[in-house]
């Protein structure tokens, strides 16, 4: 019985305006801030992927580019190291145009009843004599 005459009073009772003005000034306030902050938050999150997705895709054409030029020298490397491999390369039809472009010397012998001459391709037909001499001292 205490309780329901405490309840009466209570549902009678007429908070001030200023009160209500006040509180939901503040309730504004706050969820125009946390707003701001969302806003705020998403934004640094998209340039954040945005910069990961840039070096994911940096990272993955540096390491095919190295990949790829790692297996070109290694290619060349051997070519250059190895005569018999040159040789052996030498004589199949296809490979032994990029073997007459990628060995950097001349290899020439005698392996028993064969013999081979695996020459570096020299620049002839320019107009300019001395840049070609140039060049094919630079090939040589």
């Amino acid at each position: 019985m205490f309780k329901d005459e405490y309840r009466v009073v209570y549902e009678h009772i007429k908070p001030d305006e200023r009160l209500i003005t006040d509180t939901i000034r503040a309730a504004h306030e706050i969820s125009e801030e946390t707003k701001i902050t969302k806003v705020a938050e998403m934004r640094r999150m998209y340039i954040m992927k945005k910069k990961v997705a840039g070096r994911n895709k940096m990272n993955r054409f540096s390491k095919i580019g190295i990949s790829a030029a790692a297996a070109f020298a290694t290619v060349v490397l051997c070519l250059n190291a190895l005569p018999p491999l040159a040789r052996a390369a030498d004589n199949v039809p296809v490979l032994s145009t990029i073997v007459d472009a990628l060995t950097f010397g001349r290899f020439s012998g005698q392996d028993g009843r064969s013999g081979y001459d695996i020459t570096v391709p020299q620049i002839s037909g320019l107009s300019d004599t001395e840049l070609e001499d140039a060049l094919n001292e630079l090939l040589l």
